[in-house]
């Protein structure tokens, strides 16, 4: 597709004005042309050096903007839509608007009808999925996940190249989320966490005897630090035998991890990072995404719909409780293995929303072992870029907080 394009936008026709590539945002777009210097300086920076003119940034937008928007539909007061122009800026990464209006004025069609996509007075909006509802907008989309939840059960759990092929999509397609800073202009990833080495992550252990509480005091590093192979369980992110560390946010969300009972004592350890470590972050799919930083010319626009709003599921998705049957887990489990492994951007970990403290986090981080390493091949423990910080704190639980959903609706068609 990029190369038709290409050899689309780079057709001859008169020149009208251009724009240099250090002033075109979309990084796709900058990788199409040839070195071929304007005629005339920029028309957004006034330096004159490679780039495209009016004409072929026209027909490089027209496909998608047909693919990507759609005539704008009255349904929020007070919004009337984009005009084409503002559309050109958010496809091109451009702000610079007289640039973008001569654009859109190459685009218009004078004699079409008042329906048509390119008409004059014509306001615009980011095409939707055809869905008749909200709830049947879930259906289909969490359909998706179902059936690789299916694939991997009881068809192909091993090399299943479906499931690569869909976490590759649906990472790459969050990895390009952006959303505002402070400053307007500016755009940060949505999923992608740093963490320095003055960030504190909290890992709790149930002490419910002396013998036990005494242990984890003497050897706090290997009492509350990730479980060594032989005892790590199959848990949210990895398969059993291979450790991952589990942490959290703060204490109380870590203590509230363990599920401990009333009059329990709660071991709770302090860790920090070793370097800096970059997580994937799942919250960042619940904020909303600038469409404005949507970077375009990567691929089928339907295709890319469905990971988009996908992706509003996928937070909740991870989230869930295990399905007894002792494989509820086992797709975040490839996923997490896909992210780790397979996936070009590397992580140190993921941070997720924690299940039974709705305002807290927490971390899980990956070692720092590769699967051939010597140290998994020598039975040696795999090493975390993480330390303990001062002694274990004891806590003693003195009441438990719950929260419940609306009341169900009544049935008529109980026992009477």
């Amino acid at each position: 597709m990029l190369r038709e394009l290409a050899e689309d936008v780079f057709a001859q026709g008169p020149y009208a004005g251009g724009i240099c590539l250090p002033c075109i945002g979309n990084t796709v777009l900058r990788r199409l042309y040839e070195e071929r210097l304007l005629p005339e300086p920029c028309a957004v920076c006034g330096v004159q050096r490679a780039g495209l003119s009016v004409q072929q940034i026209v027909r490089a937008v027209r496909g998608e903007i047909r693919d990507w928007f759609e005539p704008h539909v009255d349904l929020y007061p007070g919004y009337d839509g984009l005009s084409l122009a503002a559309v050109v800026g958010r496809v091109i990464g451009c702000e610079h608007a007289p640039f973008c209006e001569t654009v859109a004025g190459q685009l218009h069609e004078p004699g079409a009808g008042e329906d048509a996509l390119f008409h004059p007075e014509q306001r615009y909006q980011q095409r939707r999925l055809p869905f008749e509802s909200e709830q049947h907008e879930d259906d289909y989309l969490l359909g998706e996940w179902e059936a690789v939840v299916h694939a991997l059960r009881h068809e192909q759990r091993f090399y299943n190249d479906r499931a690569e092929r869909f976490f590759a999509s649906l990472f790459d397609e969050a990895l390009q989320a952006k959303v505002r800073t402070v400053l307007p202009s500016w755009h940060r990833p949505a999923a992608i966490l740093e963490l320095g080495t003055g960030v504190r992550m909290f890992r709790a252990r149930c002490c419910d005897d002396d013998a036990k509480l005494a242990r984890v005091l003497a050897q706090p590093e290997r009492e509350l630090g990730a479980a060594p192979r032989a005892r790590a369980n199959s848990n949210r992110m990895n398969p059993a035998g291979v450790p991952l560390f589990y942490g959290a946010g703060a204490v109380h969300t870590s203590v509230a991890e363990v599920r401990p009972s009333i009059g329990d004592r709660v071991a709770v350890g302090t860790f920090q990072p070793e370097r800096a470590l970059k997580l994937f972050d799942f919250r960042g799919l619940d904020q909303r995404i600038d469409p404005q930083a949507f970077e375009f010319f990567r691929g089928r626009a339907d295709e890319r719909l469905r990971r988009r709003h996908l992706l509003k599921h996928l937070h909740r998705l991870i989230s869930l409780p295990a399905r007894p049957g002792g494989e509820g887990y086992l797709v975040t489990q490839v996923m997490i293995e896909y992210l780790r492994y397979r996936h070009e951007e590397r992580f140190d970990g993921v941070a997720f929303r924690s299940v039974q403290d709705g305002a807290g986090v927490n971390y899980v981080i990956f070692s720092e072992d590769e699967p051939d390493s010597p140290s998994a091949s020598s039975g040696r423990e795999p090493r975390f870029p993480l330390r303990l910080v001062g002694a274990p704190a004891v806590h003693e639980v003195q009441a438990l907080a719950y929260r419940l959903d609306p009341p169900l609706p009544r049935s008529d068609s109980g026992p009477d």
